[in-house]
């Protein structure tokens, strides 16, 4: 009699321990799918900020020899001299940087060019010799 009373107690056992593990999975993916999410919420300056107000912020980066916030990693360049694009969202910022000749002196026209969805533009654009850049980028977690 004591066996029969032990079989079905074990076999309860394995029911909720496949219940749990089911339950343990499904939470486990549901995480991995949500991870991605919550990986990318925007910063707490880009949550109160305006588009606008991080373009200016990012323009002045950029004119400062900085990175921009919006992304680190820009979205594709050109081999010009290392100018780079960026698609920020609501705007898009072009880090020129681009070998150019002035004067009869090599160097680099450099500065931000920003593009709005709505077709308005802003640039700054600068002449500096190869060193007047290189003091301007490595000063700074420059380009």
């Amino acid at each position: 009699m004591a066996q029969n009373a032990v079989a079905p107690r074990r076999a309860r056992l394995g029911w909720r321990a496949i219940t749990f593990v089911t339950a343990l999975t499904t939470a486990f993916i549901v995480i991995l799918l949500l991870l991605p999410l919550w990986l990318h919420q925007p910063s707490p300056v880009q949550a109160i900020a305006s588009p606008r107000e991080l373009a200016v912020r990012d323009f002045e980066r950029v004119k400062n020899g900085l990175t921009p916030d919006c992304q680190s990693v820009p979205d594709h360049g050109y081999s010009d001299g290392g100018t780079l694009v960026y698609e920020c969202g609501h705007y898009q910022l072009t880090v020129m940087k681009s070998l150019t000749t002035s004067n009869g002196v090599d160097g680099y026209l450099y500065g931000p060019v920003i593009k709005f969805d709505s077709g308005e533009s802003q640039s700054d654009l600068r002449f500096y010799t190869a060193e007047e850049l290189s003091i301007l980028l490595a000063s700074k977690d420059g380009l």
